[in-house]
C-alpha cells in the first residue's frame, strides 16, 4: 500500500466540490449549487442555491438575470 502526500492547496482543491454552469439556449448561464460572486466594486454576494447571469445585456440587475431574454428578443448564436 502506498500513500501520497498532497500539499494543502491539492487537498483543498480536492475537497471543494466542482461547480457546473449550464447555458441555457436564448437565455442566462446558470451557475448550479453555491457560489461566491465578486462584483466589479469589490463586493462580495454569497449565492448559496446558485445564481443566473444575463447574457441578453438587458437586465435591470446586471450581471444577474432578471428574465429581460423573455421579452427583448435575444437569440444566443
Amino acid at each position: 500500500m502506498s500513500t501520497e502526500n498532497t500539499s494543502g492547496q491539492e487537498q483543498e482543491k480536492q475537497a471543494t466540490p466542482m461547480s457546473t454552469a449550464k447555458v441555457f439556449e436564448n437565455g442566462p448561464v446558470r451557475l448550479i449549487g453555491p457560489c461566491e460572486v465578486q462584483l466589479p466594486d469589490g463586493t462580495t454576494v454569497i449565492k448559496p442555491n446558485g445564481i443566473s447571469f444575463c447574457r441578453c445585456g438587458a437586465s435591470s440587475n446586471m450581471p444577474f438575470c432578471d428574465a429581460s431574454h423573455k421579452t427583448n428578443g435575444f437569440q444566443s448564436k
